[in-house]
């Protein structure tokens, strides 16, 4: 699987296409790895999509892509030595 194909997995871009394959690309070309490029693709598809017209109101599914980012999202932890001990 290649990683264009990777990113469109993790994008569910199958199910709620939003990018077309260059702008996948260029997420690929400008964060280093699929995982990055998946975070910043969740965090581009969480905006706020809701439609309120007249009585019509479709809600938004921005959280279930905050959520899905949060897959992706690199945790940097480790631990932190003592002032006092320096």
């Amino acid at each position: 699987m290649t990683d264009l194909e990777s990113l469109k997995n993790n994008l569910l871009e199958d199910k709620f296409p939003y990018f077309s394959d260059e702008d996948l690309q260029n997420l690929l070309t400008q964060y280093t790895t699929v995982q990055e490029a998946s975070y910043q693709g969740c965090l581009i598809k969480s905006q706020d999509d809701s439609i309120s017209l007249g009585g019509l109101k479709t809600s938004s599914n921005s959280s279930f892509w905050l959520k899905r980012a949060k897959l992706f999202r690199n945790n940097l932890t480790g631990n932190l030595k003592r002032a006092d001990e320096v």
